[in-house]
């Protein structure tokens, strides 16, 4: 028995592929690289995020650190001079709820800003006070 061979293809048929798929991921690709092109310009960078934010994103992670457990993070966000025990939050034990940060004022590489904080079912303020070394700013005084 003869084995049977695919059939020709027919010279007068037109080629049946076509560009379209790949037009397609094309057109994907460029809508993908126009989206974040767009996205890199409306979002802010930390670049041109003000001192006022930047002060509040420290004493956020300050007091992230402290419900963490975490003194080598709370060491890296306070100033060198400022011993642990004289730290904001020292000797605050269990959560504490940052409940606001407000007033913050910031001058150069010098700023200040009022902490609300709850603990023991307590509402607390305090000023903080702040200075930028190497581009980010540390929490230097209770």
């Amino acid at each position: 028995m003869a084995a049977e061979r695919a059939p020709e293809p027919d010279p007068d048929e037109t080629d049946r592929s076509s560009a379209t798929p790949f037009l397609a991921a094309l057109a994907i690709i460029v809508v993908l690289v126009v989206g974040v092109f767009v996205a890199q310009l409306v979002s802010p960078s930390d670049s041109s995020t003000s001192g006022t934010e930047l002060v509040v994103r420290t004493v956020d992670d300050y007091v992230r650190a402290h419900n963490a457990g975490d003194a080598p993070a709370q060491d890296r966000l306070r100033c060198d001079g400022l011993p642990a025990d004289r730290a904001p939050l020292a000797g605050v034990a269990g959560e504490v709820q940052l409940e606001g940060v407000e007033n913050v004022e910031t001058d150069g590489d010098r700023g200040t800003a009022d902490v609300r904080t709850r603990f023991d079912g307590n509402e607390q303020t305090a000023t903080w006070q702040f200075v930028r070394i190497d581009d980010v700013w540390r929490v230097c005084t209770f």
